[in-house]
């Protein structure tokens, strides 16, 4: 995977020999010392909803995804460490990938079963080695534009680019995400849903397109 918000070009997370393995923290999978793969808030809502209206509403999707996978990664050209990127200017790049209940997606499965493991806040888990570029749909076209992180701190250091097509999930696979819990161990039990960050002013944002944009092409 080639994604730097710096605009350097560099491989993350290619899962070679002598990489260290991934974790899964609380929700989170840390793949390498400057990459991260995270579920957005939009995986996790109630399964009579349908998918996220920032981006439905925004590219007019024909069909509404029923959530969104972030491939997150920070700035280690730039930065420290992750805390410091997420504050800073350009710290952070996000591949956002909608994701369409369809077939079962046999890279994804290997997140899913370590979920239960991970079900409460702070847990953790090893995952071992894994490639998130398996996650990101054959079409390569996507909208990119400057915005912000969709939680706390909600700071505006994300290059956001979003994939065009979705990936096909299962069902029982998108379920296993609205398992996970926003309480820790031995707390009453809260379900990890309707955390989505509400649909925000575009503030003169320009969304430029990696293909020609066209009103038949922005609506399929």
């Amino acid at each position: 995977m080639l994604c730097t918000p710096s605009g350097r070009a560099r491989p993350l997370c290619q899962g070679a020999p002598g990489n260290p393995p991934s974790t899964f923290a609380g929700g989170t999978a840390s793949m390498t010392p400057n990459c991260s793969l995270s579920g957005s808030p939009m995986m996790r809502r109630p399964a009579s909803t349908s998918g996220t209206p920032v981006t439905s509403s925004r590219w007019n999707l024909t069909m509404p995804p029923k959530g969104q996978l972030h491939l997150v990664h920070w700035n280690s050209v730039k930065y420290r460490n992750y805390k410091d990127a997420v504050l800073g200017e350009n710290g952070l790049a996000v591949i956002g990938v909608f994701l369409k209940l369809g077939s079962h997606h046999e890279a994804l499965q290997k997140l899913v079963e370590v979920l239960p493991e991970i079900k409460h806040k702070d847990a953790r888990a090893t995952l071992g080695p894994f490639q998130p570029s398996c996650l990101l749909p054959t079409c390569q076209d996507y909208w990119t534009y400057p915005g912000s992180l969709t939680t706390p701190p909600l700071t505006e250091s994300v290059t956001w680019v979003i994939q065009k097509k979705p990936i096909e999930v299962a069902a029982n696979q998108l379920a296993a995400f609205r398992k996970l819990l926003f309480s820790a161990l031995g707390e009453e039990e809260k379900t990890m849903v309707n955390n989505y960050r509400p649909i925000q002013p575009l503030m003169n944002r320009k969304v430029h397109s990696s293909f020609q944009a066209t009103e038949e092409g922005i609506r399929s």
